[in-house]
Order: C-alpha cells, then structure tokens, then sequence
C-alpha cells in the first residue's frame, strides 16, 4: 500500500496518490470476499465491485476506499485492475467511474463528485449516456463482462448501436 494512502475527502475517506502515476499504470488490484446478494440494505451494499452478472465483491481496504467520479481518473479494466487514465499527481485522490462497473438494472445513487458536468447520478453501464459508453468501451475502460456482454450483442446483431439492448 505504500503507492496509495486513505485520506480525508469531500465524501468522508478516499484514496489517494502517495506517488505519481503516469497514464496506463497500474495502481492497485481490488480483493476482497465475493456476495451473491448485492441489495442486502446494508451500508456496504454501496461499496460492491461487480464481478459479472450475479456476482459481487466487498473490496478489501484500499480498494475499498476508491470513490467515484464523473471525471474520473483511473479505470477498472480487465478484471479487478485499477489504473491512470491519465497522469495523477501525489496527493490526488484517485477516483473511477462507478458506472463503468455495474450491469445490474435498476441500482442507482446519488453522486456527491461535485466535477463540472456532473451526471447528478450514479448507475448502471446501461444508462450511461450513448457516447460515454462509446468511449468506456473504445478505451478499454470497462471490466471484461461489460465489454463483452457489449460485444456480443454487437456481434449477435450489427444493427444495435452501443448502448442500445
């Protein structure tokens, strides 16, 4: 842990840079015990990563420090890796976009980011506006099981834009 610090921030705990990281590096991989039931009303229920389609994990501490943004910094790609998707300076907080990493209708929070042109909302991949899914998508910027659930129904039917089901 010592490239990331959990440090006070506008939500109440965040995580942040104790270094610099340049695009495309690496800064942590998320763990944590897997759930089966994401809306259980637990105060937790908000801090889930999905892992595909029914399935769920608490991320252990740092990961679980991670807050969202509507202009994020780092990207969950692949599996359960976080990295820049630009350079971020120490001392930043790092933050992705929540709703690059859900596929489950009808979840929803409110965002508390507080970046110009903020959706006001945080929710599933699904609802993101068309273009943002385009560019998440063309930037690798999405975990496997978005990017290819999307792939499929591309392939299964050329005639559907991205975003469209």
């Amino acid at each position: 842990m010592a490239d990331v610090f959990i440090g006070s921030c506008n939500v109440g705990l965040g995580l942040f840079a104790a270094r610099a990281f340049g695009a495309g590096e690496r800064i942590l991989d998320f763990e944590g015990p897997e759930r089966s039931d994401p809306r259980d009303g637990s105060p937790a229920e908000c801090n889930l990563l999905q892992l595909d389609v029914g399935r769920y994990m608490l991320p252990n501490p740092p990961g679980l420090f991670v807050n969202h943004s509507c202009a994020p910094n780092a990207a969950l790609v692949g599996g359960l890796s976080l990295v820049a998707t630009r350079p971020i300076a120490a001392y930043e907080e790092v933050r992705f976009d929540y709703s690059t990493s859900m596929l489950e209708d009808p979840w929803q929070m409110e965002c508390a980011c507080g970046e110009p042109g903020c959706r006001g909302v945080v929710e599933e991949f699904g609802l993101l506006p068309r273009d943002d899914q385009r560019r998440f998508l063309a930037a690798g910027h999405v975990p496997d099981f978005i990017a290819e659930r999307y792939a499929r129904a591309r392939h299964e039917d050329p005639a559907i834009a991205v975003g469209a089901w």
